[in-house]
């Protein structure tokens, strides 16, 4: 009987091989490929002599070696983590291999193992972006939470692109339709390998802004995905390979989850203080004493971010309506040690905080950004604000008092405009009819 189904197994297995044209490689020898396309990545970028077209035939020569369609899940879910299944939008020479990657996780969604579990998670954040429908997106992100062997992949880390996923991938109104499952996929986190604790301070805030959980059931899940992200950042401390990402990006997470309710906390209080070692206006700023007078819109963002960079359109609209009136947008960002331009010219690596702030005076032209933007010597993630993700926008009152925190810079006028013009009647100041 043992040997009749493991003669079986070994059949489906050849025939799953046999349908995608090529055996998946050996975990060990893709592990030692991808960490010597890792290291020449390192070289060239470090170089600071490297045009996008040699970095885009590093990774199409590294990522056309395979036939993507032939990896595991688990495999395919490393190439996402590193951005390797979709550089598009780099400009001519990148690659979107997301349909080939797409066809080799759809040959195990029907397993109920970890690779099915990871399958499933790669789906959705694969193929949702690409769905118009709302109700086909909703269930592959419902079929990727439900899996019963999620909870393997996330004690081994597999899944930890769908974190991110849930807090950039999906729209307000489909985190509120998935508010549910969103809590019970987070409740899961602090149990995780520590490869997941990437993200969670953003998911956290996503599950909170939602209801879904009572402050009771927030507060010993916070404490938990605090004690993940510590782990984390003591494994990376010790360079352990497994896990992504530097111990100052984990210590990010563990002062965003530490000051989770800070943002809430800041309203009706004096915004804490910004040391601006930059701006671009003039006479430059050097701290919000020098807007006082003036309602203050402040913007969260990096140039990286995607979404901050499709909100200006709205922000132009702002300024554009409050031309002339005593409303001030100010957009805070922090060194990066890189700007991320739009192609051709693509990321530009900064060797020196001047030298990213001349960047940033040609991407300020380059992206007709029309409000001040300054560096401030605290990080974008400013813990004192309670910033969790960015974009975060933030409101100050003349007087220099938070009255709102925690809104999207991409909203519309129509939503934003109530706020400010509330301020201005309160402090008898004039404001658009």
């Amino acid at each position: 009987m043992r040997r009749t189904a493991a003669l079986c197994v070994l059949v489906l297995g050849f025939l799953c091989a046999a349908a995608s044209g090529a055996q998946p490689p050996a975990d060990d020898a893709f592990r030692a490929k991808l960490d010597a396309f890792l290291a020449d990545r390192a070289r060239v970028l470090d170089s600071g002599d490297a045009s996008l077209e040699a970095v885009l035939t590093l990774y199409n020569r590294f990522v056309g070696s395979y036939d993507l369609s032939s990896l595991k899940p688990t495999q395919i879910a490393r190439l996402m983590g590193y951005g390797l299944i979709n550089y598009s939008h780099f400009g001519d020479g990148g690659r979107d291999w997301s349909p080939e990657a797409i066809a080799g996780v759809r040959r195990w969604l029907d397993d109920r193992s970890r690779e099915g579990a990871v399958a499933a998670a790669a789906l959705a954040v694969l193929d949702a972006p690409r769905e118009a429908d709302t109700d086909e997106r909703l269930r592959l992100n419902r079929a990727a939470l439900a899996h019963p062997a999620l909870p393997d992949a996330l004690r081994t880390g597999d899944v930890s692109e769908l974190t991110r996923f849930l807090v950039d991938g999906l729209t307000d109104p489909e985190r509120v339709a998935l508010k549910d499952d969103l809590a019970a996929y987070l409740a899961r986190l602090p149990g995780a390998s520590p490869r997941m604790a990437a993200y969670a301070d953003e998911l956290f805030a996503v599950v909170r802004a939602s209801g879904a959980l009572s402050r009771e059931q927030l507060e010993p899940l916070r404490l938990g995905l605090m004690r993940l992200a510590q782990q984390a950042q003591s494994d990376a401390e010790r360079h352990d390979p497994s896990i992504d990402g530097g111990p100052e990006y984990y210590a990010k997470v563990v002062a965003s989850l530490t000051h989770a309710d800070t943002a809430a906390r800041l309203v009706g209080r004096p915004a804490p203080a910004l040391d601006l070692i930059w701006s671009s206006g003039d006479p430059p700023l050097t701290s919000l004493d020098d807007l006082t007078g003036s309602v203050v819109v402040l913007d969260f963002w990096a140039t990286w971010c995607g979404p901050c960079v499709a909100s200006f359109p709205s922000i132009r609209a702002l300024v554009d309506h409050y031309k002339g009136f005593p409303v001030r947008v100010l957009g805070v960002t922090s060194v990066q040690g890189a700007t991320f331009f739009p192609p051709p010219r693509g990321r530009e690596r900064a060797r020196t905080p001047r030298d990213e702030f001349d960047q940033m005076s040609d991407y300020i032209t380059a992206m007709d950004i029309r409000w001040d933007i300054a560096f401030s010597a605290q990080d974008v993630y400013n813990p004192e604000y309670g910033i969790q993700g960015l974009p975060f926008t933030v409101i100050l009152d003349p007087a220099g008092v938070v009255r709102h925190t925690g809104l999207h810079p991409g909203a519309p006028l129509e939503e934003l405009a109530p706020l400010i013009d509330g301020l201005l009647a309160e402090f008898g100041l004039p404001a658009p009819r």
